[in-house]
């Protein structure tokens, strides 16, 4: 059969080096980090020469990569799902005991929004979710739950998806993602194979079909060469079971950049110390083995003529330390502030600006929650299709409640306002009010009818306090 080539979508090669640079960082692993790309090279690592290549060997070896950028995604994925999702009488009988495990992996429905799609979306702001199941043929459900057969799903990560096209009706037109895969043996004693596939996905007047192609030979100047290898159909589809979220955007592209300057400031730092941490003497005018043996038998009160003693002490480094502090500091201040301000800038924005900006994140929140609870529910119904349900109007209904980070908008404006805010009672009052009607409570009426009727008196020294622990806790420091 003939040889095709593919060909990659420009939005993918355009985000490429992107979601690489999120991908490893948020993975951490130390190989992928030694490169140039993420370990910066120093002047004297960029000589051609075998000591260049020594010198960067060690510092390699020395270099730690404390990963922030993986707690930063945890504790946004907490604060999106901080509230369990609602899941419909329709999809909890659609799904049964299957509800527990949708990847065939053991993962749970909830499981899979949660750690998969919404890791997904803030990594790469591209999640997409392939439906499918066996493609053996059977000729009823009866048949297909006989043998066990049922649809599953799986997330297909951004970097694996090369090119694509979208059909402004049905969703996908057609999709093609690479991936690797161990060839079967017939022995233990036979040695481990690995190819590369591609799997194409097509959708065209109700008819789904799947092709799966081998690349033939390395990647050379004239692109990869596949070979057809396995195609087949399904018919009566009303879209190409993909689902996705186009036009995402990475929640981490500022927190990344700011995470590989950490980890250069700190390679810098350890190298110092490893090769410098303590106190070093040198004597000036030794030079013949004579007077080195001289000086190792009789020592220092014996020196040779001419010799002199000069004491190294161990480099400081208390400025490089400071800049670590500054960097974690602002990571997390960009992560969860949304602090646009570059961290080595003297400026600082206004409360007002702050304000304005933390209401956007909070929008943006919402609007993610809302993106990725209709993509749940696209493929919870392509699920369904599978089972033979058409129509299917069950729905998943994920939290909007957003309490923590609506009262910590607040925080920063009360911390630089505190004073001002304290002498005039009733801006206080409605400045309580608003924070008492973020937390959605039923009574909120009652509770600021009692926020009207209390006296404002409070104990400065307590706000202060309070005031403080609440700040370090708003930029991602300990109380």
């Amino acid at each position: 059969m003939a040889q095709v080539e593919f060909f990659e979508h420009p939005e993918y090669s355009e985000n490429q080096d992107n979601w690489e640079t999120y991908h490893d960082l948020y993975e951490g692993d130390p190989e992928d980090l030694k490169s140039a790309k993420y370990l910066w090279p120093h002047e004297l690592e960029t000589i051609q020469s075998a000591d260049s290549q020594r010198i960067r060997a060690i510092r390699e070896m020395r270099s730690t990569y404390t990963n922030l950028l993986e707690p930063i995604v945890s504790r946004y994925t907490s604060l999106f799902f901080k509230d369990p999702p609602v899941i419909s009488p329709e999809v909890a009988k659609m799904f049964g005991d299957e509800i527990n495990d949708v990847t065939g992996t053991g993962k749970s429905l909830v499981s899979f929004i949660q750690d998969d799609v919404t890791k997904a979306m803030l990594l790469y702001g591209k999640p997409i979710v392939l439906t499918d199941a066996p493609s053996i043929e059977v000729s009823s459900l009866a048949e297909q739950k006989a043998l066990g057969l049922r649809p599953i799903f799986r997330l297909l990560p951004a970097l694996d998806v090369k090119d694509w096209e979208v059909d402004g009706k049905n969703g996908f037109k057609f999709l093609r993602y690479e991936y690797c895969e161990v060839e079967p043996r017939e022995s233990a004693s036979k040695e481990p194979t690995e190819s590369i596939y591609s799997k194409v996905f097509s959708f065209s007047n109700g008819v789904y079909t799947v092709e799966t192609y081998k690349a033939e030979s390395e990647e050379g100047e004239d692109g990869q060469k596949w070979k057809l290898v396995d195609s087949y159909t399904k018919s009566g589809f009303p879209n190409l079971p993909i689902r996705s979220i186009e036009n995402g955007e990475s929640w981490v592209k500022d927190v990344a950049e700011q995470c590989r300057k950490l980890y250069n400031l700190e390679s810098t730092r350890d190298s110092i110390q490893y090769f410098q941490a303590h106190q070093r003497i040198f004597f000036k005018g030794v030079v013949s083995e004579e007077q080195k043996k001289a000086i190792a038998e009789y020592t220092a009160g014996f020196l040779p003529a001419d010799a002199g003693i000069e004491v190294l002490q161990p480099v400081d480094t208390t400025s490089i330390d400071n800049n670590i502090e500054k960097t974690v500091q602002n990571i997390f201040r960009i992560a969860f502030n949304q602090n646009r301000v570059s961290a080595d800038s003297a400026q600082v924005e206004s409360a007002a600006t702050q304000r304005e900006t933390k209401e956007q994140v909070a929008a943006l929140i919402e609007s993610e929650i809302e993106s990725i609870e209709n993509l749940a529910n696209q493929f919870i119904k392509d699920y369904a299709f599978f089972k033979g349900i058409k129509n299917f109007e069950g729905k998943i209904q994920l939290s909007r409640n957003i309490q923590d980070i609506d009262i910590d908008k607040e925080i920063l404006i009360l911390n630089a306002l505190r004073d001002d805010i304290r002498a005039v009672p009733s801006w206080y009052r409605e400045v309580l009010k608003k924070l008492a009607a973020f937390q959605g409570l039923d009574n909120f009426d009652a509770i600021a009818a009692d926020i009207d009727k209390t006296s404002i008196a409070t104990n400065k020294a307590t706000v202060d306090t309070r005031s403080a622990i609440l700040t370090r806790l708003a930029n991602g420091q300990a109380a």
